[in-house]
């Protein structure tokens, strides 16, 4: 048996502790799957897991999911109690993949401050800021700009996926602007040829990147990119009993963002009453007007 005391997870790197969370996260689908498999599914080779194996000197699959499923039942005591209905459960499980998203979400920010800090800066001095993204990366951009709506004389462009909007927008871009594109997961054949001809095109406007996929396809063609994780790369699939929307992460990253920015320019915020009286509306449950 192993006991879990003997595990020293300090030795592992950044990605191998996103593992070790994922598998916690998956272990009921990890017990009846291969090795293969599971490298498969988590998007590593074979060859990193047994690396991950040796540093915590276990020695194959079964002997981490033993310590895995010990590591479950001293950590939630609501695993072996029959009392609780599958809901309950559920609802545990889900709050446990959020709590883990986020806190590797805050484990790459912290390592990326000085892109993070640069990012705050460009929102605070480009005059024209327009964004991109599709789906729940739009979804994303709405939370985003309706803070940046207070931060000052702007003037700001959302897009999605409507091309003459797209088209329209990119023949006003000029040196006073910046692209801030959200991309969650894979790239879109229109967002990679977009974005690609906007590289080609205005080689001079600065574009942010903010992506939960370190391998975006798009990453070559702008000139910062901050990654944040992917809460849904934690569930297994359609088979999962829990769906989570992606956007979670990019809410966690806009609130950081807009903490840094308020931080960093109190003084100029401080006497914008528009965004005091936001702010306040958020605390106040009774009837507006």
């Amino acid at each position: 048996m192993v006991n879990k005391y003997l595990i020293n997870l300090g030795v592992l790197n950044e990605n191998e502790v996103d593992f070790h969370d994922w598998c916690l996260a998956n272990y009921n689908q990890l017990i009846a799957t291969p090795l293969n498999k599971i490298a498969k599914k988590y998007g590593v080779g074979v060859s990193f897991i047994y690396s991950f194996f040796e540093k915590l000197k276990l020695r194959d699959l079964k002997e981490f999911l033993v310590y895995l499923g010990y590591t479950l039942g001293q950590q939630d005591a609501s695993v072996d109690n029959p009392d609780l209905t599958n809901d309950v459960l559920n609802l545990t499980k889900i709050n446990d993949l959020m709590v883990r998203s986020n806190e590797q979400t805050f484990r790459l920010l912290n390592q990326q401050k000085e892109y993070l800090n640069d990012f705050v800066e460009d929102i605070h001095n480009y005059p024209k800021i327009i964004t991109l993204g599709f789906g729940y990366s739009y979804l994303a951009l709405q939370d985003f700009l309706g803070f940046c709506q207070f931060t000052g004389s702007k003037q700001f462009v959302m897009l999605n996926d409507k091309e003459p909007q797209y088209l329209k927008a990119w023949s006003q871009l000029d040196k006073k602007s910046v692209v801030i594109i959200y991309s969650a997961r894979a790239c879109s054949r229109k967002l990679y040829s977009w974005v690609r001809r906007l590289r080609l095109e205005q080689h001079q406007i600065k574009i942010w990147l903010i992506t939960t996929n370190s391998n975006n396809s798009i990453n070559k063609y702008v000139d910062r990119t901050i990654e944040i994780d992917d809460i849904s790369k934690r569930v297994d699939g359609y088979n999962a009993k829990q769906i989570l929307s992606p956007i979670q992460n990019y809410i966690i990253f806009n609130n950081i963002v807009k903490t840094i920015y308020f931080e960093k320019y109190a003084s100029e915020l401080k006497g914008n009453r528009l965004l005091r009286e936001e702010i306040d509306s958020w605390r106040d449950h009774g009837l507006i007007g």
